[in-house]
């Protein structure tokens, strides 16, 4: 369908769509495009060339790096004990943070606390401070 249509030949400039903007063509079989049933008789090879020189030339727009900051409690980089946030699907009234876990080891983005007897490694953005 997608095909059909940027394929189609415009009656009145005899070019495809395809050919505005990319400068090329489908290859098509001769009975779907009719060159008797001309309707203009200006040519738009100048205009063509010079538009597909200029799409050509087209960059993309360079991306801007994202910087997302991220709240991170004060009380967090003191406290002994925190709350690790879940990040699985919860059902309504289910609570967003597991546990009472003690802090083992920590660095500015990432905290080692101890879960049920074992080391796990928990990014600071998912803690909260117990008071």
């Amino acid at each position: 369908m997608i095909l059909s249509i940027r394929s189609a030949v415009e009656a009145d400039v005899e070019y495809t769509a395809e050919r505005f903007v990319c400068g090329t063509t489908v290859r098509l079989s001769d009975e779907f495009v009719d060159p008797s049933s001309s309707s203009m008789n200006m040519d738009l090879n100048p205009y063509m060339s010079r538009l597909t020189n200029t799409m050509r030339s087209v960059e993309p727009a360079p991306s801007q790096p994202q910087v997302i900051t991220v709240f991170i409690q004060q009380a967090l980089q003191h406290s002994t004990h925190v709350f690790v946030r879940s990040n699985s699907i919860r059902l309504p009234l289910e609570m967003a943070y597991e546990g009472l876990f003690g802090v083992l080891h920590r660095e500015p983005q990432y905290y080692t606390t101890d879960m049920d007897g074992d080391n796990y490694g928990v990014i600071s953005d998912r803690l909260k401070a117990l008071y």
